[in-house]
């Protein structure tokens, strides 16, 4: 039977605290022992940078579940990888042929730990703890908001948008879905200006999500990754990798490390990733909660998109 031709994709961090521990649990269920020993790379790399333990995810249910932003990025990186393990040696893995592989906004990092790009796992945590770091602190010194448009385009909202002040088009979803970011004092008259383009279009605040990534904003965050990843060597991907800023497939590791940090800062162009996959029989989607399963439907992609559990 010919393998059918896949391409692996890792969700991004806005999902909730209750998918990252309704996963945590899943994932322990099938195997314990790999999820633990990942669980305490990850942990060690965060304890390394800050002095503090990874709580477990289902630790902050129902008690400290404000606190879930600073943990997020470590959370959905050791899931998303135990999540690849686990497929990786499940007896359907033989059914595919993986073509390529992508990440939905942060999900490139769990993506390039993948693909090979970071050599190994416990690099990848030193990496994804401190981009969760240096994003934290530029939430802090340049505070934003992301907003979710619903109705509208990119062609549609271009009136409302500015390069030198905001907003800006964080992430290009789907033709009607479109997700801007903007400084933090001006949330109110950017939901005017998009009340302005009329028609049946509403927003809606990302509260999963402390600030305006993919936006100038997390400006002090790239320039602080791509002075740590220069300390780093990223070896050529195993599979050609796509990256978020252009939808394109890229074979080269020192050619993704200057990507890297213009993720941080650039548009998502997940609309024109999904459009772009030529020859791809199947998505199989990675890391905790139904993200890409989602923005495949709202795009109306025919590729269907597999849970990694049930490939």
């Amino acid at each position: 039977m010919e393998r059918i031709k896949a391409a692996l994709v890792f969700t991004g961090q806005g999902v909730s605290l209750m998918e990252v521990a309704k996963k945590y649990e899943l994932l322990s269920g099938i195997n314990r022992t790999l999820l633990r020993d990942r669980f305490e790379q990850m942990s060690e790399a965060f304890r390394k940078y800050t002095g503090d333990s990874l709580p477990k995810p289902t630790d902050l249910l129902g008690g400290a579940e404000n606190s879930f932003a600073r943990y997020a990025q470590p959370f959905i990186c050791l899931l998303s990888i135990v999540d690849y393990e686990n497929l990786i040696k499940s007896p359907s893995w033989g059914n595919y042929n993986p073509k390529a592989i992508a990440g939905y906004s942060f999900g490139e990092y769990p993506a390039l730990i993948a693909s090979g790009v970071i050599e190994n796992y416990e690099q990848g945590c030193n990496v994804v703890v401190n981009r969760a770091l240096e994003t934290a602190k530029a939430c802090q010194t340049m505070p934003g908001r992301l907003i979710r448009v619903i109705g509208a385009g990119v062609e549609h909202i271009n009136s409302i948008t500015k390069l030198d002040c905001g907003p800006w088009v964080a992430l290009d979803n789907a033709p009607k879905v479109v997700v801007l970011g903007c400084k933090k004092g001006d949330i109110e008259s950017v939901k005017a200006g998009i009340r302005g383009i009329g028609g049946k279009v509403r927003t809606e605040e990302l509260d999963t999500i402390p600030g305006a990534y993919h936006t100038p904003l997390m400006q002090p965050a790239a320039d602080a990754m791509r002075a740590f990843l220069a300390k780093i060597g990223l070896k050529n991907p195993n599979i050609p990798v796509y990256a978020n800023i252009d939808a394109r497939q890229h074979t080269d590791g020192e050619e993704l490390k200057d990507i890297l940090p213009l993720s941080l800062t650039q548009t998502v162009q997940w609309r024109k990733f999904l459009l772009g996959l030529e020859g791809i029989g199947a998505l199989i989607e990675l890391g905790p909660g139904g993200m890409i399963a989602k923005l495949s439907q709202i795009n109306g992609s025919p590729i269907p998109v597999l849970n990694s559990l049930t490939a």
